[in-house]
């Protein structure tokens, strides 16, 4: 039976500097949330992308996301959701979605424990939905001023629905329980820029050879206080996709965010 795929990239949010997707999808960068929460109890951060052509190749690609966060003496807490929609020449060519939502108490300077949830869809991936829910510790491996870096492990409950080819053996619906090892480095430069990669290790608990692999990249640039510039890079390989769906993915994506 093939086991549910996670995208539990929203993991990265809490590896504290401008990383992110959940699946992945994306990249949550939390780390101007978190500046801004020193001030007040509630921060926001928007993200968006679009681009159009016309002529030979008619087509748009569109993204957005939001975030909020809100932190109080040891709890931090957070949710954030994504959608990407691309179409050329009447053809639909994106169409995904990604909710995540997690809390974080900070048990020591160097120790916190998370609780988080998630749901994704996405069409070219025959994915109707996907469910998570897990929990495990973060730990600082080392911080200073401008460099950063984490270790994670996280328990993961997956229930999963896809659409089955008529000629595949895939199952419907699918549950798994799984490991997910992340190291996160990341380093930022005053408050100009900020860059980082995370990358995670997800075997199922009862098969190891059974894995998922994800690596995400970003690097922010500030053009005004609120507003900044971000490149980001997302690499995926799942060892079991359902029959059709390649096992890996790479993604590269330019977009503006607003934080406030």
């Amino acid at each position: 039976m093939r086991p549910a795929c996670p995208r539990p990239a929203a993991l990265a949010a809490l590896a504290c500097l401008a990383l992110a997707p959940r699946p992945g999808r994306a990249q949550t960068n939390v780390e101007p949330l978190r500046t801004k929460l020193a001030a007040k109890p509630v921060a926001a951060q928007i993200e968006a992308s679009l681009n159009g052509s016309v002529g030979n190749v008619e087509g748009v690609v569109a993204g957005g996301a939001a975030q909020v966060a809100t932190a109080s003496g040891p709890h931090f807490a957070f949710v954030y959701g994504r959608g990407d929609f691309a179409r050329f020449n009447d053809r639909t060519t994106i169409a995904r979605a990604f909710g995540h939502a997690r809390y974080n108490y900070n048990l020591t300077p160097r120790l916190w424990y998370e609780a988080f949830a998630q749901v994704q869809s996405d069409l070219f991936q025959r994915l109707r939905v996907r469910n998570l829910w897990g929990t495990g510790p973060r730990y600082a491996i080392y911080e200073a001023e401008t460099f950063h870096a984490f270790v994670g492990l996280a328990y993961m409950f997956e229930y999963e629905v896809i659409d089955r080819k008529d000629d595949s053996y895939d199952p419907e619906e699918t549950s798994a329980h799984r490991l997910s090892t992340y190291l996160s480095l990341s380093y930022a430069h005053l408050k100009v820029m900020t860059a980082g990669i995370t990358a995670y290790l997800q075997p199922r608990i009862d098969a190891p050879s059974d894995a998922r692999s994800l690596i995400e990249a970003a690097a922010s640039f500030a053009i005004t206080p609120t507003l900044a510039s971000k490149l980001s890079l997302t690499l995926r390989y799942d060892s079991d996709p359902p029959t059709g769906v390649r096992p890996y993915d790479a993604e590269v994506k330019n977009s503006l965010t607003l934080t406030f």
